[in-house]
């Protein structure tokens, strides 16, 4: 499966080399010029540009995400299918993500991001004599920060390359909980915590390419590795990415983009002491047992970028929904993404 997802992938990425070559204004260009709407990726993407040395850029981006339908595989399934006590019926997400760029050179920028993260997920009790009894559980509070950079190493024929490093801080809390219907605090599920608990690496290679006046395209691969254990017990599974979009300017401050991309990533190693699973009731809840973790998904985006010629402020869109998933189940599929985002650069 994952070999057709990056063939279709790299399909998408080759198409744009199709477009042809142009020039500005009668000039030909021979670098890639981020004074355009399609300077940038589409805002779902990170760490996805660099900057000229002494410039700094400010953004911000808001994510809402919403889950809904229980997927064991790639199969839709009931929640009275699912054989646990406590499961999710959907689940909602809003991240606010605030982050800082300056390059000291050109080749070199440095970067640093933290995120305010909001979540929701809706419970239906299956079994026993309070079968049928919904609840809800949220959780809310800064999430895990990163820093890191991007080393530009290529810059020729319209086209640009950089490879990035950062390192996820676990400053997002693994010590979320909730009462049950039965009136127990337990742990919420980890889907439900507020940050990974771990340090991460999160390496990225992109590749940008302007072809023409109006058509650009490029490529990104990325990954996630957990470096330990939280202080909970478990850690969340790596994760590896790909995606490609093209993007076409329709006029002077304005692009759209098609973007598809695909992700794998693994199951949580470990458990915690204090879930509402326990050895003599294994199956209570579906989002508290680790196995029910990982999968495969394929998306599709929309997006939209306008940028301001004068003063560099840029408001950009993105809309994504899934075309395949594969999930560890019984676990919530994803139904769509929505991205909104501002960018100030000076």
């Amino acid at each position: 499966m994952l070999s057709f997802q990056y063939s279709a992938l790299a399909a998408l990425a080759l198409s744009g080399i199709a477009l042809g070559h142009g020039a500005k204004d009668g000039v030909a260009v021979d670098h890639w010029d981020g004074g355009r709407p399609d300077g940038h990726a589409p805002i779902s993407i990170m760490a996805e540009h660099t900057h000229n040395a002494g410039e700094w850029m400010l953004s911000y981006r808001f994510m809402s995400m919403h889950m809904e339908d229980l997927y064991d595989g790639d199969s839709k399934i009931q929640p009275s299918q699912a054989g646990y006590t406590m499961v999710p019926t959907e689940m909602d997400m809003e991240m606010h993500m605030f982050g800082l760029m300056y390059a000291p050179t050109n080749k070199l920028t440095l970067m640093a991001m933290t995120n305010y993260v909001e979540n929701s997920m809706d419970m239906i009790i299956t079994r026993g004599m309070m079968a049928g009894k919904k609840t809800q559980m949220k959780s809310s509070g800064w999430g895990d920060s990163s820093i890191g950079g991007l080393y530009k190493f290529y810059d020729e024929n319209k086209s640009r390359a950089h490879f990035g490093l950062s390192l996820s801080l676990p400053t997002g809390s693994t010590g979320e909980s909730f009462k049950t219907p039965m009136g127990m605090t337990r742990h919420q599920p980890f889907s439900m915590q507020l940050g990974t608990g771990t340090f991460d690496l999160l390496p990225s290679l992109t590749y940008l390419n302007q072809p023409t006046d109006h058509w650009s395209w490029g490529a990104q691969a990325n990954g996630r590795i957990h470096l330990s254990e939280n202080n909970q017990g478990y850690s969340f599974g790596d994760s590896i990415g790909a995606t490609s979009w093209v993007a076409r300017n329709v006029t002077e401050w304005s692009s759209l983009s098609l973007r598809l991309g695909a992700k794998s990533w693994k199951g949580i190693s470990g458990d915690t002491d204090n879930s509402v699973n326990t050895p003599m009731k294994p199956k209570m809840s579906s989002p508290a047992d680790p196995s029910n973790h990982g999968g495969t998904r394929i998306d599709a985006g929309l997006g939209l970028n306008l940028w301001h010629p004068s003063n560099g402020f840029r408001v950009a869109a993105e809309f994504a929904v899934p075309l395949y998933q594969n999930l560890n189940g019984p676990q919530l599929g994803q139904d769509w993404t929505l991205t909104l985002g501002s960018q100030f650069a000076w």
